[in-house]
C-alpha cells in the first residue's frame, strides 16, 4: 500500500507541475499570435486579438481592460510574496508552490487573452522599411524572451524538480545562479524581451498601448522584488 501510495503521489505531482508548465507555454503561444495580430491585422488567427474584435465602446473596453491587467499585476506581486509563499507551501506542500504559483499565472494571463476588448484607436501606423524594423524587433523580443527563460531554468520557474523532489520526499535544493546565455549580457533579458515584444508593432492601437504601458508599469515594480529575491536565493547574483 505504501508503494502505491508513493507512486501516485509521484504520478500527481508530476501531473500537476506539467500541467502547469504546458499552460503557460500554451499562452505564450496563443499571446504571440494576439498581441502581433497574426497572421495579419485583417484576418488574425485569434479572436479578440488585441486590436481586432468585438468592443462594448471606449469607456467600458478601458475599464474591463484595466481591471484584467491589475487581476493579472495583483496575482503576480502577491503571491511572490513571501506570506503568502509560506501559506501556499503550507496548504499544498513546499515542492508544489510554484506550480501552484504558475497555475495561478496562467489563469490570470488567460483571462487578459480571453476577455480582452480592443479598443481601436489608432496612434500610430506605419509601413515600409519601419514597420519591417519593427517586426524584426518583435521576433527578436520574443526569441529573447524564450531563451532567457531557458538560460534561467525552464523547468525550474515552472515548477518540475520541485514537484519530483517533493514526490520523493525529499527538499529540492536549486540551482546556484550561472551568468550564462543573455544573463551574462542583461541583467534582466525575460524583462528586456518581454518588453521587446509588446512595445514593437507597426500598428499600435489605443488598446495595444493600454496593455504595453500597464504590463511595463508591472514590469518596473516586479524587477525591485525579483533583485531582492534572486540575491536572496542564489548565491553569486550580482547585488546591487
Amino acid at each position: 500500500m505504501s508503494r502505491w501510495r508513493g507512486r501516485a503521489r509521484f504520478a500527481f505531482a508530476a501531473a500537476y507541475a506539467a500541467l502547469a508548465l504546458a499552460g503557460s507555454l500554451a499562452f505564450w503561444v496563443y499571446f504571440v499570435i494576439f498581441i502581433g495580430n497574426l497572421p495579419r491585422l485583417s484576418s488574425p488567427w485569434v479572436a479578440p486579438s488585441v486590436d481586432v474584435g468585438h468592443a462594448y465602446g471606449t469607456v467600458a473596453a478601458f475599464a474591463i481592460n484595466a481591471a484584467l491587467i491589475a487581476l493579472f499585476g495583483l496575482q503576480h506581486s502577491l503571491m511572490a510574496r513571501e506570506g503568502v509563499k509560506n501559506r501556499i507551501s503550507r496548504f499544498v506542500g513546499h515542492g508544489l508552490d510554484r506550480a501552484t504559483y504558475v497555475h495561478a499565472a496562467n489563469a490570470a494571463a488567460w483571462a487578459i487573452v480571453l476577455f480582452w476588448q480592443p479598443i481601436p484607436q489608432v496612434i500610430w501606423s506605419v509601413s515600409g522599411p519601419l514597420a519591417w524594423c519593427l517586426w524584426a524587433l518583435f521576433g527578436l523580443g520574443w526569441f529573447i524572451l524564450l531563451t532567457g527563460a531557458m538560460s534561467f531554468g525552464l523547468l525550474e520557474l515552472h515548477g518540475i524538480p520541485q514537484a519530483l523532489a517533493h514526490a520523493r520526499g525529499k527538499k529540492y535544493k536549486g540551482p546556484q545562479f550561472k551568468a550564462r546565455g543573455w544573463y551574462a549580457r542583461i541583467r534582466h533579458p525575460m524583462y528586456v524581451g518581454l518588453v521587446l515584444g509588446i512595445w514593437a508593432t507597426p500598428h499600435m492601437t489605443a488598446g495595444h498601448l493600454l496593455l504595453a504601458a500597464g504590463l511595463s508599469v508591472y514590469l518596473l515594480i516586479g524587477m525591485h522584488y525579483e533583485e531582492r529575491d534572486l540575491a536572496l536565493r542564489f548565491e553569486g547574483y550580482p547585488r546591487r
